[in-house]
């Protein structure tokens, strides 16, 4: 009997590791293709991911790298913001409102999660010309072309036309220069990349257009690299409904797009009253104020340091 058990548990061992294998496999030749199509002249590249079916440059060493070879970008952060807000009872399983995307590039979040339901509708806002193409196109071949709205501009603190730089090689780190780069911050190199012209309109008056109450708008998802105090500015109305917010807190970030950190985080500090922190390993409830002490933490680090944060 127990040799036949030890046989038994050899075969269930083996066969459970063929699907560990096949992932494994299929990872490895992702990364080999990947690095084979990049240097490449550019051009399409389509995947199923977690997100959905999405198209994206074969020039995207990021967004687009970690698409083709692990199957999602950021899908984590994601999930976990949305089981937070259910359990804190500020979203249901299903919600009939508008989530407003702001920075959606190619519609990662977006797309999934109008897909799932999460939310009956989205605005998605996305000002660079080639990012906006692949974010129709996303919407369109995930069927969601009825409840996603797409909007080629960028929302600042006001209305008109600003300059928006280009990143050659991460197409998620295209930002807003709404002055000459500040002394310091070139980490990155901003002051080689090229610079186009985009229409630019307030949050507040972009939803005012469209007819839309801020009771029926659910949720607030934006990572725009630097500009987020400038959105923020501009959407006080929205703000001020107690709408929950996920952005992107990038300390370098904000202060390379002229903003004052000091207003940023008195600014959090005042509008929110809880925050979580997405990128720590798990997230707990924390007063909004806490904001400046994890400011500090990020300023210790270097350039690239970052997290998502919720807050409501």
């Amino acid at each position: 009997m127990t040799e036949q058990m030890a046989s038994f548990r050899q075969i269930i061992s083996k066969d459970a590791c063929r699907p560990l294998r096949n992932i494994a496999t299929r990872s490895f030749w992702r990364h080999k293709y990947w690095n084979f199509v990049h240097f490449l002249k550019e051009r399409d590249l389509t995947a199923d991911t977690q997100h959905g079916r999405l198209t994206f440059s074969s020039k995207d060493k990021f967004i687009g790298w970690s698409l083709y070879t692990a199957g999602h970008y950021g899908y984590e952060d994601l999930s976990v913001a949305i089981d937070i807000l259910k359990s804190q009872g500020k979203l249901a399983d299903k919600n009939p409102g508008y989530l407003i995307d702001i920075g959606a590039n190619i519609g990662t979040v977006c797309i999934p999660l109008v897909r799932d339901s999460v939310f009956r509708r989205a605005l998605a806002f996305e000002p660079e010309p080639r990012n906006f193409g692949y974010l129709t196109r996303n919407i369109e071949q995930n069927a969601l072309s009825d409840r996603v709205l797409p909007f080629q501009i960028a929302l600042s603190a006001t209305s008109g036309e600003v300059e928006f730089e280009l990143c050659p090689e991460n197409r998620g780190d295209h930002r807003v220069r709404l002055s000459a780069p500040l002394t310091g911050y070139n980490y990155f190199h901003e002051t080689e990349r090229s610079v186009i012209k985009v229409p630019a309109r307030t949050l507040d008056e972009m939803i005012g257009s469209l007819e839309i109450g801020t009771e029926e708008i659910n949720m607030l998802w934006m990572d725009v690299q630097g500009h987020e105090g400038h959105v923020l500015r501009g959407g006080q109305s929205l703000i001020a409904s107690g709408v929950p917010v996920v952005f992107e807190f990038w300390p370098y970030g904000l202060r390379s797009a002229g903003l004052d950190l000091e207003w940023f985080v008195d600014f959090v500090g005042s509008q929110f009253t809880q925050l979580w922190d997405l990128g720590s390993d798990k997230p707990e409830a924390k007063p909004a104020s806490y904001i400046r002490q994890l400011c500090q933490i990020l300023q210790n680090g270097n350039a690239v340091s970052q997290t998502d944060l919720l807050v409501f």
